[in-house]
């Protein structure tokens, strides 16, 4: 049977950090076998707004004269990806890479979350093998929003 993979973005909460390394772990959790983050919440809400801070100085140096200050404000996005269950860090950081080289999205948490699921008709745990990254959208070298509609 082949695996069907896919990558749901939305915009990010305020809690995903929290959430994706269990600082503020969900009720439904139905495994003790836990997750895998690349930065804790605190380490990646850092990185995050250094690279928030660098692309907006980066903006507003680069922009012309007449041109507005930074605006934009669509900016963090939230992937969730279906993964096999040997899927490890590396994958993840490969697919991060991918996103940076391609979109300029830079990703600032990787988390691999192993303990969602549902229990079966059979009382068997089904585990939900996924995992989120967290991305900013503005890309590092113009300071400009790069998930845009016309993008």
């Amino acid at each position: 049977m082949s695996q069907i993979s896919s990558i749901n973005f939305k915009k990010s909460f305020a809690i995903n950090t929290q959430h994706n390394d269990r600082t503020l772990a969900p009720s439904y959790l139905i495994s003790d076998i836990g997750c895998e983050v690349n930065r804790t919440h605190k380490e990646a809400l850092k990185l995050r707004n250094e690279i928030i801070k660098e692309a907006i100085e980066t903006y507003n140096e680069k922009k012309s004269p007449k041109a507005p200050n930074f605006k934009a404000k669509s900016y963090e996005w939230s992937a969730v990806v279906n993964i096999k269950s040997d899927t490890n860090m590396q994958d993840l950081e490969k697919l991060a890479e991918h996103f940076e080289k391609k979109y300029g999205f830079q990703c600032y948490q990787i988390a691999i979350h192993r303990d969602e699921g549902y229990i079966d008709d059979k009382g068997e745990k089904i585990i939900n093998h996924h995992a989120h990254l967290e991305f900013i959208t503005l890309d590092k070298n113009t300071g400009k929003n790069m998930y845009r509609r016309e993008l």
